[in-house]
């Protein structure tokens, strides 16, 4: 019996930790970065051969450092105007870094070596740091208000699940009877 209730409560506590966590990335959901260094944004990968469809993947932004940023490094845009790339302006783009203009605060980047743009740092939403895990991408679905409410009531499911499975039939788990 005490296993099923420690087991209860580490799981409760996890739950608890997890629902803090999501709503902090929920809270995050335009990248202003105001909670962590770092968040997840759905993009075009880089390296890609453009004359075939292009992947996108779930991949881990930071918030872009540009008095370090140096050529060669990736930051992630939406080229709207479609000057880099024709995806309809629909996905981010991670590009890479040719140029780090700091006097003019703009970057010079391109997608495929042989085009290149320049713009304000202004439209870079982040700089590139890895593809996520399944972590991150747990906590991409937190950005978007339908992913966030599913995972909240996949929780609440779990947590009360557990409970009427193992402790709901067996009061006395939390009460134990006075012997008289």
């Amino acid at each position: 019996m005490k296993k099923i209730m420690v087991i209860f409560y580490i799981l409760l506590v996890f739950v608890i930790l997890n629902t803090i966590m999501m709503t902090l990335y929920f809270t995050d959901n335009e990248y202003t970065y105001r909670l962590f260094s770092h968040s997840y944004i759905e993009a075009i990968l880089p390296e890609q051969p453009t004359n075939q469809s292009l992947v996108t993947g779930i991949v881990r932004i930071k918030e872009p450092a540009f008095e370090t940023l140096e050529s060669g490094e990736y930051v992630v845009t939406y080229d709207e105007d479609e000057r880099l790339l024709s995806t309809g302006g629909a996905f981010a783009l991670v590009s890479e870094v040719l140029v780090n203009n700091q006097s003019d605060e703009t970057l010079t980047i391109t997608y495929d070596d042989v085009v290149s743009i320049t713009l304000p740092y202004e439209e870079v939403i982040g700089e590139y740091q890895r593809d996520a895990g399944i972590v991150g991408t747990y906590y991409y679905t937190n950005l978007f208000f339908t992913g966030y409410a599913f995972l909240m009531i996949s929780h609440i499911i779990l947590i009360a699940g557990y409970y009427f499975v193992f402790i709901y039939g067996n009061p006395d788990r939390f009460f134990k009877k006075s012997g008289a």
